[in-house]
């Protein structure tokens, strides 16, 4: 199964069910970094909400569970297994909590960093990726980092982009 967690316009967190365009639609997807986490033990851990960094994530589970969950939308929390993928743009609002299971087999996944392609992020997800629903807020675009370098300290909002509309509270 492919799941997208997003911030909705609401700045609430969300999963939806995802599907490759074609066979080869992932071969369009611009990562800049790669990272195959080593296999450990399922500690029962947990981490709070949090927001995808940088431009957002894909996340593979390569053995053993793992839960994640969202504060809105009609599924709260997904058991991903060996094979599931998770597309993570919830860069904003109230993001995602992560709980690693105790007890059982190893886990282990591989998390592919997205980059900021000079035509933008979120048109390069809707082509590849079908079954975004229409609340969707989509990933900033920020200049300074550079296509492949991702978010850095310093970068400056993209200014034709109105942001007072994502505001808590509007």
């Amino acid at each position: 199964m492919i799941y997208g967690c997003y911030t909705g316009k609401d700045l609430k967190a969300y999963f939806c069910d995802l599907t490759l365009a074609d066979d080869k639609a992932m071969a369009d997807l611009p990562f800049y970094r790669l990272n195959f986490g080593k296999p450990r033990a399922q500690d029962g851990s947990w981490q709070d909400l949090h927001v995808s960094t940088g431009y957002g994530s894909m996340t593979m589970v390569l053995r053993g569970q793992i839960e994640f969950g969202v504060t809105a939308g009609k599924t709260r929390s997904i058991i991903g297994k060996q094979g599931d993928i998770f597309v993570f743009i919830d860069c904003d609002g109230d993001g995602h909590s992560t709980h690693n299971p105790a007890g059982g087999e190893l886990f282990q996944t591989a998390n592919m960093r997205f980059s900021d392609p000079v035509e933008g992020l979120w048109p390069v997800l809707q082509k590849v990726f079908k079954g975004w629903p229409d609340n969707v807020m989509p990933p900033h675009t920020y200049q300074g980092g550079g296509p492949q370098t991702g978010r850095h300290e310093g970068d400056k909002p993209d200014p034709n982009f109105d942001y007072s509309r994502f505001k808590k509270g509007k």
